[in-house]
């Protein structure tokens, strides 16, 4: 088996979708298959309307060769006889009940019935089609080849022998080849697993999790039987915990420490909400953690509302609870999605309460799953996303309504939404200047006003114009005194007056400078409008320069 993951974290649905392909010889070995207790269906329905088939014709009087014809479901006239449309164009009516018949993939470049996701192969079936030309060899000299990607489910220790000497006497025929070394066996004996359990194969043994820890995206995950899940969601929590302290620790600003996890290590928290049966309660754990950072790095107060930083069309960092949700409702839909009969005859079981239940599914995937049909096309799955992402703005805004001084952000977020200038600035923003905007956002900057609000002030007029409430809204653009003073174009001036003086000594003494400017040289113009003897304007550049 190719990937395990840690302790009994590992869900049955899982388990399933990574565990594939699955090589079948309950029919061709004297003894009984393994039964699985997994959500797992042994009847093979028929293809639904549309999809790609390989359909055996072997018919002695027929003209047509025997083999194996790629054709397609048009419609089914009655129980199981369906009309087929072949390449050629021809059509026939078939009863696929008796048929023999594999799925295929839509673009139809497989050969044979190797193309099923996941291919049951029966033995039998595999030493019949070595008969065939594909398999046939060209010349004396056998080319050498390697069987990949099988996985053999038995149900003892001499059953899983036996079976593997029958899958390697039949590679061999094939002109395949096991390596052993390249082999790795799970077994469990119902509860715990056996982690030193070995088979021959070749002349070789083969390794087992525990001797040869497989790799899973760039991590060596063994398996042991002490591992329990409150042990092993334990391990994955502090593994978090150590990734957000090695963010905290880097020597540089808050607001890239905050981009760092919203771009590489949310998406990595992401993938073990979708594997992983981390419960909401420990999720809301993480959360808690990850929260008092990003306060930290973007010095947000702590009283902050948490729709500042998660909002979707704020600062739109990913909540870990609404995450959690997102991933179970995308992972739920992928059994739906298959073009496979076997895993697509999992969606009925999926919509089962007990199941949701036993996967720790929230209750509002839960919901959407079991009033909502199940997916067929990614675009219902993205019209169930986008119905679950509405649901949480709608919680966000409000949480924003229920405040009496922080739903000012209400206000701001239809603004912002109208245009793209945010989303393109919010990362090059100097340093300090987004968490000033978050603060003057939600009213939380050391203002007159606001710190009469916190008892620190009694008086809450401004000091520059006695005007009775000094809101951040008067100081930055309606105080009349600080616009006479210039404190509002203070930065204006400053550059307005540099490219005055430049102009000035690199330009003749007859050429005369309007500037929109105090204090200019004798020789120009005070502030005025362009000259009515030049052109007839009401328009008052700030530099206007006349030879």
């Amino acid at each position: 088996m190719r990937k395990v993951f840690q302790g009994d974290t590992l869900s049955p649905l899982l388990f399933l979708l990574c565990f594939q392909p699955i090589v079948s010889l309950s029919n061709s070995l004297s003894t009984c298959g393994f039964q699985m207790k997994l959500p797992i269906t042994n009847s093979i329905g028929l293809p639904c309307v549309g999809s790609y088939v390989y359909v055996e014709w072997n018919e002695p009087d027929s003209l047509e060769p025997s083999g194996w014809y790629h054709c397609q479901v048009i419609e089914y006239e009655s129980d199981g006889k369906a009309l087929l449309s072949y390449r050629d164009g021809a059509t026939e009516v078939l009863d696929l009940r008796k048929a023999r018949w594999e799925h295929t993939r839509k673009n139809g470049k497989a050969f044979l019935p190797f193309d099923v996701s996941p291919p049951t192969y029966q033995l039998k079936r595999v030493r019949q089609d070595s008969k065939l030309p594909k398999f046939t060899p060209s010349t004396p000299q056998r080319v050498k080849a390697y069987a990949d990607d099988l996985t053999l489910i038995s149900k003892s220790k001499v059953d899983h022998q036996s079976a593997l000497k029958e899958v390697d006497n039949a590679c061999r025929e094939l002109g395949l080849e096991f390596r052993p070394d390249k082999c790795v066996s799970y077994c469990f004996d119902g509860e715990k697993p056996l982690p030193h359990t070995v088979f021959n194969l070749n002349d070789g043994k083969t390794r087992n999790i525990s001797s040869g820890p497989t790799k899973f995206l760039g991590e060596t995950i063994g398996l042991t039987p002490t591992l329990s899940k409150r042990a092993a969601t334990k391990k994955i929590t502090k593994k978090l915990y150590d990734a957000l302290c090695a963010i905290d620790s880097r020597p540089i600003r808050g607001e890239y420490k905050a981009w760092i996890y919203k771009s590489y290590l949310a998406p990595a928290i992401q993938f073990h909400l979708s594997v992983d049966k981390i419960s909401a309660g420990v999720t809301k754990k993480i959360q808690r953690r990850a929260t008092s950072l990003l306060k930290k790095w973007l010095k947000i107060p702590r009283c902050a509302t948490l729709a500042v930083l998660f909002h979707p069309e704020i600062l739109n960092i990913p909540y870990l609870p609404h995450l959690l949700e997102k991933s179970k409702l995308r992972f739920l839909s992928l059994p739906s999605l298959s073009h496979d009969h076997n895993i697509k005859s999992l969606s009925t079981l999926i919509s089962d309460p007990k199941f949701l239940e036993s996967e720790n599914v929230p209750p509002k995937v839960a919901e959407i799953i079991s009033t909502s049909n199940p997916p067929n096309k990614l675009s219902e799955l993205r019209l169930l996303l986008k119905q679950l992402r509405t649901s949480h703005i709608f919680e966000w805004n409000s949480s924003l309504e229920s405040l009496t001084v922080q739903n000012k952000l209400l206000d701001i977020i239809p603004l912002e939404s109208d245009s793209k200038v945010w989303s393109r600035v919010i990362t090059a923003l100097p340093a300090g200047q987004l968490s000033f905007i978050i603060r003057a956002g939600i009213d939380c900057l050391p203002t007159p006003m606001t710190l009469c609000r916190w008892k620190y002030r009694t008086d809450s007029s401004c000091g520059l114009c006695n005007a009775p409430q000094c809101t951040v809204n008067h100081i930055l653009s309606c105080c009349p005194t600080s616009l006479l003073q210039g404190r509002y174009t203070w930065r204006h001036d400053t550059v307005l007056k540099r490219l005055y003086n430049l102009l000035r000594d690199n330009l003749d003494e007859s050429v005369t400078i309007f500037a929109d400017l105090n204090n200019l040289r004798a020789s120009d113009t005070p502030p005025a409008t362009i000259p009515l003897n030049i052109i007839v304007t009401t328009a008052r550049p700030d530099i206007v320069i006349i030879d």
